[in-house]
């Protein structure tokens, strides 16, 4: 829980200090003039975004935050001023402070975290043996397939 909370804490502090501008604009024009979305507000935007339509997102975004709404256009416009990196930026702050926070608590294998994941995927053949194996369940037209693992 504490890292979750110091997590969030180091959002809101990159969020609410001066932005480096450098980071977060795409061209050295972006974000120079005072707009009802900023660069702030984007990225709140941007890492709030639960998979819905452009309009329902902006919808919720500014229903919950009580920021003066744009049209879809606009938002559009001010999106693509944003520099994608400004979010590799800010998940690297937040890693370290993750790691910082459970760092006694880690269980390391010569100085390093381990970590592994198999993305193979590989269709078996639907035989006797491969049921036997790896077993089978009907489908709702009674035919035996494998089952899902």
């Amino acid at each position: 829980m504490r890292q979750s909370q110091n997590g969030t804490n180091f959002i809101r502090d990159q969020l609410e200090s001066k932005l480096n501008y450098e980071l977060v604009r795409n061209k050295t024009t972006d974000f120079t003039r005072k707009r009802k979305i900023g660069p702030k507000e984007l990225i709140i935007y941007n890492m709030n975004k639960k998979g819905l339509s452009s309009k329902m997102e902006e919808y919720q975004f500014f229903k919950i935050t009580g920021y003066e709404s744009i049209s879809t256009p606009g938002m559009l416009k001010q999106r693509e001023k944003l520099n994608p990196n400004i979010f590799e930026y800010l998940n690297n702050g937040l890693l370290d402070v993750y790691y910082q926070d459970c760092k006694e608590e880690m269980k390391l294998y010569k100085g390093y975290l381990l970590a592994a994941t198999d993305g193979s995927e590989f269709e078996i053949p639907n035989t006797k043996t491969s049921k036997k194996s790896f077993g089978s369940t009907t489908s709702r037209r009674k035919k035996h397939i494998l089952q899902q693992g």
